[in-house]
């Protein structure tokens, strides 16, 4: 009989440094996999140390929300994002510490990050929406 191998999210570090490369999909605006390669090929420069978030990331969000005063928050971004993808898995932190800096970095929160409205709203605009007909 085979022997069940564990999923490739095993372990809390492989977990952190998956939430890392979401970030960086986030501020790139790349996918992991897109335009024939991978995120990590993509960025290899910026995940070697040798670029900035701030050069990696997707002009969009900086000409939707210029940078002029943000230049701190990309910064403190960028290390979340290094300190998670770090190559050697036990210096990364543990998730709680990852939340706590996002908290600090976006001054959210956590009941600021919940939402406002029912969390039935999507379902009672669905029989809002099917009542008229």
């Amino acid at each position: 009989m085979a022997s069940l191998q564990s999923p490739p999210m095993s372990n809390k570090e492989s977990v952190v440094y998956s939430y890392g490369m979401v970030l960086l999909e986030i501020m790139s605006g790349r996918f992991t996999a897109s335009d024939g390669g991978l995120l990590e090929g993509w960025a290899a420069s910026f995940l070697r140390g040798e670029r900035q978030l701030r050069d990696v990331m997707d002009p969009g969000l900086s000409r939707n929300a210029p940078l002029q005063g943000k230049t701190v928050t990309v910064s403190r971004l960028d290390i979340v994002i290094r300190s998670c993808t770090d190559w050697e898995a036990r210096r990364r932190p543990v998730m709680t510490e990852v939340a706590r800096q996002l908290r600090e970095i976006t001054a959210m929160p956590p009941d600021a990050a919940t939402p406002k409205v029912s969390s039935l709203w999507w379902g009672e605009l669905e029989i809002i929406s099917t009542e008229d007909v």
